[in-house]
């Protein structure tokens, strides 16, 4: 069988920036080892200082059968060093020696039948610089891979188990409508319009997939047809944004679960309590968009990469796919209020937003536990087709 990678055009030319990163990987997460892993590492010919290290920070959770490095008291990496930003095992031993999820992140590793899908996660900020400054940047290519048996055996990859599938029956779909979302969101239609068109889309996927899961390419051709056509998006474009309503919903699902302080970004500059600071939402709009003048697809490579995300990397593949989508629009509604809040108060706006937006993707696409209790809200606020999904998107 011949294999073949399926990728976002910036894969390729993606590069770790080690020390010089802002939002260093080695700072905040609990990071699995496996045995195989841990066992080769404490073979190795080291320092007894770097020894004395390994031996207390690794801590073995049955729950989970793995080793979890034990976080230092800054909740940094104990092999992280503060000034240098560079790992003390890859430094010493070299980076054969670190575990995979050390190699590998942010990368996104899936094989679905002959396709190893490959992304990168949108909480990394090297990511940004490749996905703001290149408009297809998010365009999935098609590369063959060689010796990819060697390469299946050496890399960790994800995959969606004949039970996972049978559980959830639209997975048996996922490249197809991973494509599909994709094209939609990738059209030449404002960003609010294709999220809605994409809602749509995603609500009738759900709804097939309950019944007949075998219905759903049949279904994504429909609407494939019916979304070239002019009235639809004249239909969508039609509704009239209540950005009373959106920012109390968006602030209420940040400040509860995606903690915008976290960021050191403050969103309570663009309202009063419940209402809406008019001037400040439109200044910071105003302001934000001269920084990405030219580049106004931008904002629509984020939401993209985001959509990989959460479909790859976060999986929510307990619920509908409705509901995983309703869940990216709420993430991409947060994004553009964080993008307001930044451009009303920062003096370096494109630093400040990709370091504010690194962090919220850490609890975006990263946080099992987050994404579970932002579905259970959105339904509680009864967001539960793609009209009331309008509302916190436009």
């Amino acid at each position: 069988m011949e294999y073949y990678y399926k990728q976002p055009k910036y894969y390729s030319s993606f590069h770790c920036i080690g020390g010089e990163c802002p939002v260093s990987c080695c700072d905040g997460w609990n990071v699995d080892w496996y045995d195989a892993e841990v066992e080769k590492l404490k073979k190795a010919n080291m320092s007894d200082e770097l020894r004395n290290k390994v031996e207390k920070s690794f801590v073995f959770m049955e729950e989970r059968k793995s080793w979890l490095v034990k976080m230092s008291r800054d909740n940094r990496c104990p092999f992280h060093n503060r000034e240098t930003g560079l790992c003390l095992i890859q430094k010493e031993l070299g980076a054969e020696y670190l575990g995979d999820i050390c190699t590998n992140y942010p990368r996104i590793f899936y094989l679905i039948d002959n396709y190893i899908f490959r992304s990168i996660s949108s909480s990394c900020p090297a990511v940004f610089d490749l996905i703001v400054n290149n408009k297809n940047a998010v365009t999935l290519e098609n590369i063959p891979v060689r010796n990819a048996k060697q390469i299946l055996k050496k890399t960790r990859v994800r995959i969606d188990t004949k039970e996972h599938r049978e559980c959830v029956p639209y997975l048996r779909f996922r490249l197809m409508i991973t494509e599909f979302i994709l094209e939609i969101l990738h059209g030449n239609r404002s960003l609010d319009i294709s999220i809605i068109l994409a809602a749509m889309a995603a609500k009738k996927i759900s709804d097939v997939a309950e019944s007949n899961a075998n219905e759903i390419p049949k279904i994504i051709n429909t609407y494939r047809t019916q979304l070239t056509q002019a009235s639809t998006s004249r239909a969508v474009d039609s509704i009239e944004p209540n950005l009373r309503l959106k920012f109390i919903i968006v602030n209420n699902l940040m400040v509860k679960y995606l903690e915008d302080l976290e960021a050191d970004v403050n969103i309570s500059v663009l309202h009063d309590g419940e209402n809406v600071i008019l001037a400040n939402y439109e200044r910071g709009k105003e302001e934000f968009d001269k920084v990405f003048a030219g580049r106004e697809w931008a904002m629509r490579n984020i939401a993209e990469n985001m959509f990989l995300d959460v479909f790859y990397h976060l999986n929510l593949t307990k619920g509908t796919f409705f509901e995983m989508f309703a869940y990216f629009t709420a993430c991409v509604a947060a994004v553009q209020v964080f993008a307001r809040a930044i451009g009303f108060v920062s003096k370096n706006i494109e630093s400040d937003f990709i370091m504010a937006i690194s962090h919220l993707n850490r609890k975006m696409s990263h946080s099992k536990e987050t994404a579970d209790k932002l579905v259970l809200e959105l339904k509680d606020l009864g967001l539960t087709t793609p009209a009331h999904l309008a509302l916190i998107i436009k």
